[in-house]
Parts: structure tokens; sequence; C-alpha cells
């Protein structure tokens, strides 16, 4: 009873109304966090971080429910998979481009500016398809190792004989 009363309570609440709220509660927690840096203990800064850490939660649920609700109800399987896949490889392309930038700086220091321009785009740009790469290798030696199966596991459910 008490999670039917929750839940109806939080269903009234508005998908833009969560992602303003995260949105908030995330820069506030950034902002103490930067601003404590140094200067408080532990135990304050684990409960900024904590806060930071659900203003994302809250922003990452709306921002979910925002995408499913723009794609008809029969492709809504592939909106979350599309709102997954972009948040992961703006993640990743950002912080890429972020490492990008610290090697562009660290570059100047060695070689011409064109030059260390140049090689840290092509690092940046190309490092998102290492680590998609290095993940795709990981399932594939996983689904080997455990000896996935689609045909096997669907012989067995219906339980056809092998021929």
């Amino acid at each position: 009873m008490v999670q039917g009363v929750h839940a109806r309570r939080w269903s009234d609440v508005s998908p833009a109304t969560l992602e303003d709220a995260g949105r908030r509660l995330d820069r506030v927690a950034l902002a103490g966090i930067a601003l404590l840096a140094g200067q408080a203990a532990v135990s304050v800064l684990a409960l900024a971080m904590f806060a930071q850490g659900f203003g994302m939660g809250l922003f990452q649920v709306a921002y979910f429910d925002i995408v499913t609700a723009t794609i008809p109800r029969q492709d809504r399987g592939v909106a979350g998979s599309l709102g997954m896949l972009t948040r992961t490889g703006g993640v990743v392309l950002g912080g890429s481009m972020m490492l990008g930038m610290l090697g562009l700086v660290a570059a100047f220091a060695h070689q011409p500016a064109l030059e260390a321009i140049i090689e840290s785009l092509a690092r940046a740009t190309l490092a998102p398809f290492g680590v998609v790469l290095l993940a795709i290798y990981y399932f594939d030696v996983r689904i080997r190792r455990e000896a996935f199966d689609l045909e096997t596991s669907l012989d067995h459910l219906t339980g056809a004989q092998p021929a």
C-alpha cells in the first residue's frame, strides 16, 4: 500500500520537472564540491557527491522518460536503446575530447602548433572507437566462453533433438 501511494505521488510529477530539479541539484552539488575541495571533511564532500549523484539520477530518469515518450509505442525499446547509446557515446566522446585537449596543451611544448592540433584531434576522434571495439571484443569473448548459443537454447526450450 505504501508503494502505491509513493508511486502515485511520483507519477504526478512531469519528466520536465524532474529533469529541471535534477539539473539544478547537480549544479549546486558540483559547485559545492568545487568550493569545498581541500577545505572540508571527507564526510561533507561525500554528502555533496551523493547529492550530485542523486541529481544526475533524477536527470537521467527524466531524460529517458522524455526520449521514450517521443517515439511511437511499438518502437519504445528502440528509444531506450537509442537514449542509452547517445548518453554513453556522449560521455566517451566528451571524455576523450577533454583528454585530447590536455594532450594538445602538452604537445604544444614539444611540437609545432598545427602538427599538435592534428595529432590531438585524431586521438580524440579515434579513442571512442577503440573503446567500442574493446567492448565488442569483451562481449564476444564472454559469449563464446559461456557457450551462449541461441539455437542451442531454443532447441533446449522446444525439446528438439539434435540431428
